[in-house]
């Protein structure tokens, strides 16, 4: 990770933007940091995707398996679509990864390192793509949703698989959002921001503590 070898001014810096946003986030959101931090330090992954989904809790166990089900059936065929919504591509694997096993993580993992490379070389995330080449397919890349997505899903994976490049690239594409805040219209996106902020300072600090910076 890149971070830590710019000094103490650096991540000090560091620390106050993220902090600033996080407040500023907790604001519209009405979600609590000390709630999101008790879910990531028990590991109860799945509670977020209630957070993120209203707290509604009376999904019961068959309904969410069902819904990991749909989720990866439909990745399963992605490759047979010429046009697809980014937004439902990363959709899917953010259930995949909030509800799913580590067996599902391998697939999951496939899909991101093409995203990430597609992201790593232009710095876009475009609205649709090609289901089997993944190139882009028309549409924009200035829809923030698709970023914050992207944000969300790179910090979880690497909470569960430790992969530094999707570290890396949260890092990133988390200072952008950061300088947009007030361009974040819906409350979905504020929320999963909010979750993905949170989560990259935990992981951050964890990080800092093996390689004794902290």
């Amino acid at each position: 990770m890149y971070t830590p070898f710019y000094g103490d001014s650096f991540l000090k810096s560091y620390f106050r933007n993220r902090e600033n946003s996080i407040a500023i986030l907790q604001d519209r959101t009405h979600l609590k940091t000390i709630q999101i931090v008790d879910i990531i330090k028990k590991e109860n992954i799945e509670a977020l995707f209630y957070l993120l989904n209203g707290n509604t809790k009376d999904k019961t166990r068959k309904t969410l398996s069902q819904l990991l089900k749909n989720s990866q059936e439909w990745l399963k065929i992605l490759e047979k679509k010429e046009r697809v919504n980014t937004l439902e591509i990363f959709e899917n694997l953010l259930i995949a990864i909030l509800l799913g096993n580590k067996k599902s993580h391998k697939n999951i993992c496939f899909y991101l390192n093409i995203f990430l490379k597609r992201y790593e070389l232009s710095k876009h995330l475009f609205t649709h793509y090609n289901g089997s080449t993944f190139k882009k397919s028309g549409g924009d890349y200035t829809l923030l949703s698709s970023y914050v997505y992207f944000s969300l899903l790179l910090s979880l994976a690497y909470f569960r698989l430790k992969n530094i490049k999707y570290l890396n690239t949260t890092l990133k594409i988390n200072d952008m959002l950061c300088s947009n805040l007030n361009n974040l219209q819906n409350h979905f996106d504020r929320s999963a921001f909010f979750i993905s902020l949170i989560l990259e300072i935990h992981l951050v600090k964890l990080l800092m503590v093996k390689k004794g910076l902290s």
